[in-house]
């Protein structure tokens, strides 16, 4: 069923709402996010995720943060603000290049376009093959990467190209971030500042 209201620790997701068919590009990204959660392997993580799932438009960071529209659900408003636009968080491996080495993990930050909120239900079966011992609720972003090409002295990133699409927790979303074209290329406003950080939590489940 349809809710105008569902609520995470840490976000609130909000109306609009819909039921859409995900496309064989949405799946492959929604089962790598979950090999990264939960460690199974993708063939594993695959047979979880319905044809179907529902989609939520916007996300409401609580405490007076921001909105932010999923660009492939909210039509862009009138006044021209685009709040699809987002900085987001991963833990990042430093040693990746080299598979004997032990990882070590950094958290990174990350500027996209949020395209859709997928909100994937995971009945007992399906939670019990990722390694829950409940049936638990997901809330993941699917964002296009902004490739960012440099920098400026006040922090202010620049970009001309839109890169790979990925499947992330919610929570790794820490803001709406602004843009200002720039001749050929644009730049990136973030005035979030240092206080908007994800917190990263092992996973105990």
């Amino acid at each position: 069923m349809l809710s105008d209201l569902l609520t995470d620790p840490q976000c609130v997701l909000v109306f609009p709402f819909e039921v859409r068919q995900l496309t064989n590009t949405q799946e492959t990204a929604i089962a790598r996010c979950l090999t990264a959660l939960y460690g199974k392997g993708i063939k594993t993580t695959r047979k979880v995720i319905p044809a179907a799932v529902e989609h939520a438009g916007k996300l409401r960071i609580p405490g007076g943060g921001d909105t932010i529209h999923a660009c492939c659900m909210v039509k862009r408003p009138r006044d021209g603000r685009d709040a699809s636009f987002v900085r987001y968080q991963k833990l990042v491996d430093r040693r990746a290049h080299n598979h004997r080495a032990t990882p070590d993990f950094e958290i990174k930050d990350f500027w996209g376009q949020v395209q859709n909120i997928f909100i994937l239900r995971l009945d007992t079966n399906a939670a019990q093959a990722l390694g829950l011992d409940a049936p638990r609720v997901l809330f993941l972003a699917e964002i296009t990467r902004c490739r960012v090409e440099a920098f400026d002295d006040l922090g202010n990133r620049y970009y001309k190209d839109m890169g790979a699409t990925e499947v992330v927790d919610l929570n790794a979303i820490q803001c709406v971030v602004g843009r200002i074209k720039d001749r050929k290329q644009w730049a990136i406003i973030d005035r979030s500042g240092p206080l908007a950080q994800a917190a990263f939590v092992p996973n105990t489940s």
